[in-house]
């Protein structure tokens, strides 16, 4: 249970990391 709960958490993280690093990358361009 607890694997299974860091492996969910990791990949929440992951993609909240992939979307604020798009948004600042769109918000650079100034787009």
């Amino acid at each position: 249970m607890k694997v299974n709960f860091a492996i969910c958490w990791t990949s929440v993280a992951f993609v909240c990391t992939i979307q604020l690093s798009e948004s600042t990358y769109i918000r650079n361009r100034g787009a």
